[in-house]
């Protein structure tokens, strides 16, 4: 009799064991390579209620729980390969699956501004990168060199665009380990334009007229009622010239017919042949 119940115990531990090790058992895993963040399935079972997942040295939780399948979320780790089990209890998996946690490359999301005027002050160069998986020490590239970076988070860097000529420009962020992200564009624009028009120093037969805008270039011309207005340099006593302050002022010396004020139609054109819309003036 004793060695009756002997056996039945044996047979017993047995069976409890064996289910246990099968409700631990792992068949497989969907996808075994990925980023902080990604969802994984795992199929065996059949899993107990209570059954953990570790995960290298961490211990997660199956966010969805079926009696063949487990879903989990991927901890952010550095990279490398991590071992998977198992853990019901004080029972662990007899075997278990690799994953391989990759480092996220920076995305970029956004850009703002979008567009610059080649004619910029420094502080009118801040540029705004929205996006994800910025790493402290991350660098911004523009046209693959690096430039300073003013401040950077995880989802927002800031930085000042250099001087650059019009066109389009190719902006990355590449994070310490190397990893780089595509490729944004921003443009740099040149096209004149005529933003206002004032009186400036009045003489007797003549005043001049003070044209303020952007992308203003030191050989622009300045068409008035649809002809060319010489340069200073080219001036001859006399006669209406003008001349590039800055890349937003132009000064326009105007010899007047009569004071009467009058519509006038004034126009940029710059060497490359980008030109400003024709701004209407009300001046003698």
């Amino acid at each position: 009799m004793r060695k009756i119940l002997l056996t039945f115990c044996v047979l017993l531990c047995c069976a409890l064991w064996s289910a246990t090790a099968a409700a631990l058992e792992i068949r497989s895993l969907s996808p075994s390579t990925g980023e902080p963040g990604a969802r994984v399935a795992m199929t065996g079972g059949p899993f107990a209620p209570a059954v953990e997942i570790l995960f290298g040295s961490e211990v997660l939780i199956p966010d969805q729980h079926e009696e063949s399948r487990l879903v989990f979320t991927i901890p952010a780790l550095p990279e490398g390969d991590y071992l998977i089990l198992l853990r019901h209890g004080a029972e662990t998996s007899p075997t278990g699956f690799t994953f391989r946690l990759v480092e996220p490359a920076p995305w970029i999301g956004s850009i703002s501004p979008t567009q610059l005027d080649e004619c910029t002050f420094e502080e009118e160069r801040r540029v705004v990168i929205s996006g994800r998986n910025f790493q402290t020490g991350a660098q911004v590239l523009v046209n693959q060199a690096a430039v300073p970076v003013d401040a950077v988070g995880a989802e927002e860097i800031t930085f000042k665009f250099p001087p650059l000529t019009s066109g389009m420009h190719r902006v990355q962020v590449v994070n310490p380990s190397g990893k780089i992200s595509l490729a944004h564009g921003l443009q740099i624009s040149n096209i004149p334009e005529i933003q206002s028009v004032s009186i400036g120093a009045d003489q007797v037969n003549f005043y001049e007229v003070v044209i303020n805008g952007k992308n203003f270039q030191f050989n622009s011309r300045l068409l008035v009622n649809g002809e060319v207005v010489r340069g200073a340099a080219a001036m001859r006593p006399s006669t209406e010239f003008v001349q590039v302050v800055d890349c937003r002022t132009l000064r326009y010396t105007r010899y007047p017919v009569s004071r009467e004020p009058r519509q006038v139609n004034l126009q940029i054109v710059n060497p490359g042949g980008e030109q400003s819309a024709v701004y209407t003036a009300t001046i003698p």
